[in-house]
């Protein structure tokens, strides 16, 4: 009895120990990072929200329409967001929480798995956790998705260390399910096949069975997923960033493997969108920790070598050569898998550098020979390492997440201050807001936190009028990424003006048709009516220049997009003079709200002295002449 309560008592402070443990490590990641500061969802969190929630299986339908079949993923954001109802702290803090999890699996894996002693332990964990790598967690859907990855490597790295040591049914079991998980949580976990093998292979000889139910089991896990993507989807095994094909560009890949490389030891190489600040923007200082980082860390690599060719010979030396093949493997493939897109995954990094650290962590083992140089290498490392991420932390504003939240959650922020906001029409943002398509996601933003459309004007702040359409005119502050509520302009004086667009009529009777152009006159200007009000229709992608009569000082403009099911039009309209150029418009003009009812926008346009000619851009990112087309009832100088 006294022994059983014994037991039960040891398994309550082991809990206790957890749960304080897990609560300092939430802490500590909610200040380093500050997640929490955001309150707003951009970009692809809107959209994967948008599908979680409606329900389980339009989350896995919503990512196999980008190639991505990831159910595990598809699971968990959708349990992420039936808890926290779409809000962007409550998912920061499900991402937070699953960070914090996994810094007790990195504990428990380099103090009790891999028998590091206890103070070198934390100091590897906290470099894990506090980590650049791990900078995306300022991204709720990312912190979530890429969390769930970490969790899942973690286990299979302690299973793995277990099993190799004493192979068992169980154990193997273990690991089957455990790839088989971590491939639908992400492509690029596939690669952890060839690391599972060795570790099977490595054990063959004095446990076939559970080497067997490995390899069958991992082998399984990859010809189901690929049998599902093959023939139940019909989509492509695999598919780069942004859904771009992965063509293999050798070159391209060893230039990521080398930074990716340089990276894990120490070096921070990559653009500082990415990465925080690049190596060469760093100070002298942060340059000679970084280079001292590498060294020993490449010092520390050369001693578990060392320690695998001077193991006694027998089953202890191939088991350190197998434990060894295993992490450099592991930490290889994942590193490869980081750098076959179109551009060097940083947050991809944070799997291999954790697999990294347990290598390092080798060198220290407390089984290992007792020598002092080791451990005062690694605690010299890991010094170095600490004083860099604090260095780092500090740059965390460059990324491109902290960014889009920063702009998003100051315009959400600055629209709430707003009175009738929600009764208004549409929201005029003036100013160059760079990558505004993914962090608001066209409408996605406006329509999930209940404001009016979001139309951008890159151009000069003009007046303008849209019939019967209430609108709130915004300036966006490039230095601060703040926005304010502009002073309205002084309205447009029509002075009995008649609109006409006879010039442009002249423009289009010199194009030339083309059978290719899905339009009325095969060309893409021509005149037709709209709603019973006659205009001339402009298809993306077009330019035209027109020459002003002698002596006028204004151009008048009315224009609407006239077809529903554009994804918008990017109008400019620029002066050309003999000396230089300047925009007179630069207008993103968005869908029709519906397929009646055209909004007609009127400009007045003041042209500079000595305009010569004047040139109309309308632009499209698809180019595609039958879905973006817009009228113009008014292109008239006075």
């Amino acid at each position: 009895m006294k022994k059983d309560r014994f037991h039960v008592l040891k398994w309550l402070q082991v809990a206790l120990l957890l749960g304080v443990g897990g609560v300092i490590a939430w802490f500590a990641i909610a200040a380093w990072f500050n997640p929490l500061q955001f309150p707003v969802l951009v970009g692809d969190d809107l959209d994967s929200l948008d599908a979680a929630r409606q329900s389980y299986l339009a989350s896995v339908q919503w990512l196999a329409s980008y190639f991505k079949f990831r159910p595990v993923v598809s699971l968990v954001i959708w349990l992420v967001t039936q808890w926290s109802q779409g809000d962007a702290n409550k998912m920061a803090s499900a991402g937070i929480a699953i960070h914090a999890l996994n810094s007790l699996i990195f504990f428990f894996l380099a103090y009790r798995v891999l028998r590091v002693p206890l103070a070198i332990s934390l100091g590897l964990t906290f470099i894990a956790i506090l980590n650049r790598f791990h900078a995306n967690i300022l991204s709720p859907g990312s912190g979530v998705a890429e969390g769930i990855g970490v969790t899942a490597l973690l286990c299979i790295v302690v299973v793995s260390t277990r099993f190799l040591e004493r192979p068992t049914i169980r154990r193997a079991a273990l690991l089957a399910l455990l790839f088989l998980i971590i491939v639908h949580i992400h492509e690029r976990f596939l690669g952890l096949a060839c690391p599972l093998a060795l570790i099977a292979i490595g054990v063959w000889s004095r446990a076939r069975l559970p080497a067997a139910v490995v390899i069958l089991g991992v082998t399984a896990s990859g010809l189901l997923n690929f049998g599902i993507k093959k023939f139940g989807l019909g989509t492509p095994i695999l598919i780069g960033g942004e859904t771009r094909p992965i063509d293999f560009n050798i070159q391209q890949i060893c230039s990521f493997l080398w930074h990716g490389t340089l990276n894990l030891l120490g070096i921070n190489s990559g653009p500082s969108y990415l990465s925080l600040e690049n190596f060469s923007e760093s100070p002298f200082w942060i340059q000679f920790v970084s280079v001292a980082a590498a060294v020993l860390s490449c010092c520390l690599v050369a001693k578990v070598i060392l320690d695998a060719v001077l193991a006694p010979a027998g089953e202890t030396r191939k088991a350190a050569f197998v434990r060894l093949g295993f992490f450099v493997l592991a930490t290889a493939l994942l590193l490869l898998s980081a750098s076959i897109t179109f551009r060097q995954e940083y947050r991809w990094l944070y799997s291999p550098y954790l697999v990294f650290l347990c290598l390092l962590a080798l060198a220290v083992r407390r089984a290992a020979r007792l020598a002092p140089w080791p451990h005062l290498l690694m605690t010299c490392l890991l010094v170095l390492s600490v004083s860099r991420e604090i260095y780092l932390r500090r740059r965390l504003p460059n990324l491109f997440y902290f960014y889009s939240e920063q702009v998003a959650s100051n315009l959400f922020y600055t629209l709430q201050h707003v009175s009738g906001i929600r009764e208004k029409d549409a929201v005029v943002i003036h100013g160059n807001v760079p990558d505004h398509e993914w962090v608001f996601l066209g409408n996605g933003f406006s329509r999930f936190y209940h404001f009016p459309r979001l139309e951008f004007a890159s151009g000069p702040a003009v007046a303008e009028e849209t019939d019967g359409t209430q609108v709130v005119v915004v300036d966006y502050n490039g230095a601060d990424n703040s926005f304010t509520v502009a002073q309205p302009l002084p309205p447009i004086q029509d002075r009995g003006h008649t609109m006409n667009y006879a010039v442009l009529e002249q423009v289009a009777a010199t194009l030339t048709p083309d059978p290719r152009v899905s339009t009325p006159t095969k060309t893409q200007l021509f005149a037709m009516p709209e709603n019973g009000v006659m205009c001339m229709v402009a298809v993306a992608p077009l330019e035209i220049t027109v020459a002003p009569p002698t002596g006028t000082r204004t151009l008048r403009v009315c224009l609407s997009h006239v077809y529903a099911l554009g994804d918008g039009v990017d109008v400019e309209i620029d002066a050309i003079s003999a000396s230089s150029s300047a925009t007179l418009l630069a207008r993103q003009i968005p869908p029709l709200p519906n397929n009646d009812f055209p909004v007609w926008r009127k400009y007045e346009l003041a042209l500079p002295v000595g305009t010569e000619k004047v040139q109309l851009h309308v632009l499209s990112k698809s180019g595609d002449p039958t879905a973006d087309w817009v009228g113009l009832r008014d292109f008239s100088f006075e």
